[in-house]
């Protein structure tokens, strides 16, 4: 099977999930977060690592030919890293996306997993199921919420993808991050001994990375009249927590710390049902928030993690700081010929992308 984006946070798991359950795994991934994560699986039997991206068509035609299955986790991820470009991102996260599944129904692919997010639901203070309301505040949940429906739009009897709007997601991974609440705070709070909190009283589902690839690698083995053209939230309902309850977990776990409140300007604000997951799938999760945050706090204190500010957890510092945004913005989508990635846009690149944002939300609610 294809797993694109499997050097990633999530990916990097499932991709040793599937190995261990027997499966021949291609992964595509541009590696703009380093090597390290999938370093241990090269040269291991039935295992494939191909250094591109997406937007590679020559390349996902070749790999899509030997995948009975996709996996795309292959996007840009997180609302910071999604706003540096969003010519660039409306490439990566929603013609991409859409062309891979438009590929993959002509390859000949059965199932298609894709791994959405519940930004699609962007601040309500309803408790929300798979039908919404959607009202979605970034750039990210409102590709999210028009490649789902592309995508859903391709399923056939040959063709059966599924979609799993992930909760915000924690915990350790071959990939680590801490540009994610619960594992910057735990980081902060075991290197700083202070963490920041802004504002506080905006809900967020959470789940940990090792639940979600879990799901998603169980799904390739599900029987596809339970999965077919079907979206689930993944996560669970007793980890929807507010971000002030979870700074009051870390504070359990590092009793010494010091809380800053400050006015938040995060408008993000969501409680997430996933009674769907638990009712069709079974799923229930094997950890908690408080276990995620002792898994940070045990990394830092045990040296696995040396600087939680190392710009190489940080998807936005990555693509800013590093070698990342050469390999991501490498040529001007416009005319294919060499561009400085962080150049002023004019004013009409800038419209031009205003103009797909908007158009994808009016088309994903209506």
């Amino acid at each position: 099977m294809l797993v694109v984006g499997g050097a990633g946070y999530v990916g990097s798991i499932a991709c040793r999930n599937l190995l261990e359950a027997g499966y021949n795994v291609i992964v595509l991934d541009p590696q703009l977060y380093g090597s390290q994560s999938l370093a241990a699986l090269l040269g291991q039997p039935g295992f494939e690592l191909h250094i591109a991206d997406t937007r590679d068509e020559h390349v996902l035609v070749d790999l899509l030919a030997r995948a009975g299955t996709v996996l795309h986790l292959g996007e840009i991820v997180g609302d910071p890293a999604c706003d540096l470009d969003p010519q660039v991102t409306v490439s990566v996260n929603h013609t991409a996306t859409v062309r891979l599944a438009q590929l993959a129904v002509r390859a000949g692919v059965e199932r298609f997993i894709y791994p959405s997010s519940c930004s699609v639901y962007g601040a309500t203070e309803k408790i929300v199921d798979e039908h919404g309301p959607f009202t979605p505040i970034s750039l990210y949940g409102r590709l999210k919420l028009m490649s789902e429906r592309e995508i859903l739009a391709l399923r056939s009897d040959r063709f059966h993808p599924t979609i799993f709007r992930l909760a915000t997601v924690y915990g350790l991974s071959p990939r680590p991050r801490f540009d994610l609440v619960v594992n910057t705070l735990a980081g902060r709070a075991a290197t700083d001994r202070r963490i920041s909190v802004q504002g506080g009283g905006q809900w967020r589902p959470f789940v940990h990375v090792a639940d979600v690839a879990e799901v998603l690698t169980r799904t390739v083995q599900l029987p596809l009249d339970e999965i077919s053209g079907e979206i689930f939230n993944l996560g669970s309902d007793s980890q929807n927590h507010t971000i002030a309850d979870v700074a009051e977990l870390v504070q359990a776990r590092v009793p010494d710390v010091v809380v800053d409140v400050t006015e938040g300007t995060d408008r993000r604000n969501y409680r997430v049902s996933f009674a769907k997951l638990a009712s069709t799938l079974g799923f229930t999760p094997s950890r908690t928030v408080t276990d995620g945050i002792n898994e940070i706090v045990r990394a830092v204190e045990n040296r696995h993690v040396v600087d939680v500010r190392d710009a190489q957890y940080s998807n936005v510092r990555a693509l800013v700081e590093t070698s990342a945004r050469t390999r991501l913005w490498r040529t001007d989508l416009r005319d294919s010929q060499p561009a400085s990635p962080f150049r002023p846009r004019d004013v009409e690149d800038l419209r031009v992308a205003g103009t797909v944002a908007e158009q994808v939300l009016e088309d994903a609610v209506s």
